[in-house]
């Protein structure tokens, strides 16, 4: 459990977190670096011996309306203009004068009741007009440009309330409002930036936004936004918004020719709410406030529209436009590698078909967190307002294309008998881009070459699709024998040797009296969540599996890793994270997940889990992404690669080689004593005592490859050896 605490001075908020959580330890704290000291001197004091860390903000934030509160105890705010402590906790608000803690040692029956201020203050409209709503639309709306950019806009819209919801169901103040308004025009209009992840990466564990962020990106200009047809009311308190409504109205009629008997609409946006006034020299009419960002429900499919018909520009004039739509989806395909920025591209341009959040056959899915990447990991579109993060992120379809998928299969009955390979060749043809190969005539150059000449100021990523096909070997590349002083010659420095121990050996304690002893806090695992952290599918999979119905004694589960219970099937190891009181609070429990069609399992790599250690991933793969070297258990130990393959559009590129060897019954990464790459039948790189390797070579077409590994030691169970080129 952690403590908030906040040192509020002159509109500057400094914010840090504390782990010693317990009220009494906490105040004992205080008093120890307060009392003595003088008014002008407290600042000094907190800032530098309370905590470390410090966050400049310009808001407070309060937690406990957000039902991820429960690893935060308290938020303590030191409102040092009032020379007040306030304490605020789940369900009570206390305060002390904070010259009492310069006298004395304090303890909680010091503090005093408070009543805190409400979370919604609404100021409706019939305060100020007792007349009617209205039905207000405008007029000049071309529908199917608007359908086009709902379809797109209106997911991210509904995405930023989720992400930031721990901010919008409280309170905030002006600086906080104008930053949320002009996120909301930003995302209305697609003036954001989209970042896209495509590397390798390790991760960092934890949230893209959690409950102690707020956001940081840049201020609304001004009162009054002009965007579209309709001027855009930028103020929290609907009272004051109609003053800006008239006085804005006064100024046109004053300096526009002719205008005295028109009549203007104006949109009125409170964050929360939104609604159309419409004004002239005679009347003024609105419409019923429409929910649009209340921190509990998702805004209303009617506010969402209401604001993309204010933003509504004149029609795009771009000559794509003048191209049949299969070929305007095959050029913003090559605007970017991942489909978010394809998508704003043609919301833009109003070009290409209608977005369906979907790349190929997968649903484009909400990214909350900062997950391991490995090659075989989908891009991820990190949305981006000026130079900060919005929190939003999107994780989309695979980026590895091969076309066909192929096994070597060993099998044997007995350990001494020595077995042949038999080969399992498969053809596997990907609908989407057979079906789109066959409409777009161009090749992948001349897209590109269209790409540019349609819209140049627009950064292009090409990817080349890979066509691996089954290689004829003709003798003329003759095999190199086995021989570990080459591999050794061509060992690719540093390479990293990681093979995860069993689940079992490290939840063991040797001390079988600690095993023994009874645990009563809340978590019996080790601190749950260890920091920042960002649930995924895996631990909501795990929660609802095991967590059991809502009780006084709540349980949270988690999943601790996952592997591959068999080709087509994920194992979740499951644990207890949070609860009191539970009966047996200690087993991993497993649970089984099965792929999609068309998909199957891998090993993807390794991530930081709730618990704060990095255990191995698996993952659900296209199943023509992967080429895969089965060996049974009891095979001879000796070298094992799998059929020559050649990449036919290779040209003296640089392309990445991926390999992971892992038991295909536990799922568990296991150390071959030589994994190597042969090119040509010669060794190019290799890796010694290690489950994966990963490295990048120079390759050209024709050229024969192929992955090999040598056990370590006899092979006791199935081993499956999974690599891709990208």
């Amino acid at each position: 459990m952690a403590a908030y605490i906040n040192l509020s001075l002159q509109g500057t908020v400094y914010f840090a977190a504390h782990r010693s959580a317990e009220d009494d330890a906490m105040l004992q704290l205080y008093s120890n670096k307060l009392v003595g000291i003088a008014r002008e001197s407290t600042f000094d004091v907190l800032y530098s011996q309370v905590a470390r860390d410090w966050q400049q903000r310009d808001d407070l934030l309060t937690p406990f309306n957000d039902r991820r509160w429960t690893h935060v105890r308290a938020v303590w705010t030191f409102e040092l203009d009032r020379d007040v402590l306030r304490l605020e906790k789940k369900d009570r608000n206390l305060w002390i004068p904070i010259n009492l803690i310069r006298q004395r040692s304090i303890t909680i029956s010091d503090f005093e009741p408070y009543e805190p201020p409400p979370i919604l203050a609404k100021h409706a409209l019939q305060s100020v007009h007792p007349a009617p709503c209205w039905k207000i639309k405008r007029k000049d709306i071309d529908l199917q440009r608007l359908q086009r950019r709902k379809a797109f806009v209106s997911r991210i819209i509904v995405d930023f309330a989720f992400q930031w919801r721990h901010v919008l169901c409280g309170r905030y103040n002006n600086f906080t409002f104008r930053r949320l308004a002009n996120a909301i025009i930003r995302i209305a209009t697609l003036d954001f930036t989209v970042e896209e992840a495509t590397l390798s990466r390790q991760g960092t564990g934890g949230f893209l936004v959690w409950i102690d962020n707020l956001p940081e990106w840049d201020f609304a200009s001004g009162h009054i936004v002009r965007v579209g047809g309709t001027p855009i009311v930028i103020c929290q308190h609907t009272p004051h918004a109609i003053t800006l409504v008239r006085k804005d109205f006064a100024k046109q009629i004053l300096f526009t020719p002719g205008s005295a008997g028109k009549s203007l609409t104006y949109l009125i946006l409170s964050v929360r709410e939104l609604i159309l006034y419409r004004i002239d020299s005679e009347r003024e009419r609105y419409t019923e406030p429409m929910r649009l960002f209340d921190g509990i429900h998702p805004p209303s499919d009617e506010a969402i529209e209401i604001l993309l018909q204010a933003t509504q520009t004149s029609a795009s004039t771009a000559p794509l436009r003048k191209l049949p739509v299969e070929l305007q989806d095959a050029i913003l395909d090559k605007v970017s590698a991942g489909p978010i920025e394809s998508a704003r591209v043609g919301c833009l341009l109003e070009a290409g078909s209608v977005f369906t959040w979907k790349c190929g056959n997968r649903n484009i899915e909400r990214e909350e967190g900062r997950r391991s990447r490995t090659p075989w990991t989908p891009v991820e579109s990190h949305i981006w307002f000026g130079g900060y993060p919005s929190g939003i992120a999107y994780k989309s379809g695979t980026m590895l294309l091969p076309i066909f998928r192929w096994s070597v299969h060993l099998f044997s009955s007995s350990k001494n008998i020595p077995v042949s390979p038999v080969l399992s060749y498969v053809r596997t043809n990907n609908q989407r881009h057979c079906t789109h190969a066959l409409k777009v005539i161009l090749s992948n150059f001349r897209l590109g070459l269209l790409a540019l000449l349609y819209f140049n100021s627009f950064t292009s990523v090409y990817a080349e699709r890979l066509e691996l096909t089954l290689a004829e070997d003709d003798g003329s590349h003759p095999e190199q024998p086995f021989d570990e002083n080459a591999l050794l010659a061509v060992l690719v420095p540093s390479h990293e040797k990681r093979s995860p121990v069993s689940l079992t050996e490290r939840n063991t304690d040797p001390d079988s009296a600690t095993l023994n002893r009874r645990y009563e806090g809340p978590y019996p695992n080790g601190i749950c969540p260890r920091s920042l952290y960002s649930d995924i599918e895996d631990d909501r999979v795990c929660d609802a599996r095991f967590a059991g119905p809502v009780t006084e004694n709540t349980y949270l589960y988690a999943a601790q890793s996952s592997t591959c219970a068999s080709a087509i099937t994920r194992r979740l190891s499951c644990q207890l994270c949070f609860g009191r009181h539970h009966p047996d609070p200690y087993p991993i429990k497993t649970t089984l997940v099965p792929c999609r069609s068309n998909e199957v399992c891998t090993q993807e790599g390794y991530r930081w889990n709730k618990w704060g250690n990095y255990e191995v991933e698996s993952s659900c793969v296209y199943e023509n992404s992967i080429i895969k070297l089965l060996v049974a258990r009891g095979s001879a130990v000796r070298e094992y690669c799998s059929k020559k393959v050649t990449l036919n559009k290779a040209s003296g590129k640089v392309q990445g080689f991926h390999s992971y060897l892992y038991d295909t019954v536990t799922g568990v990464r296991k150390n071959a004593k030589w994994l190597y790459l042969k090119i040509n039948g010669v060794y190019t790189a290799s890796a010694q005592y290690a489950a994966n390797l990963d490295v990048t070579h120079v390759l050209f077409a024709g050229q024969l490859v192929e992955m090999c590994f040598f056990p370590a030691s006899d092979i006791s169970s199935n081993l499956e050896l999974d690599w891709s080129i990208s």
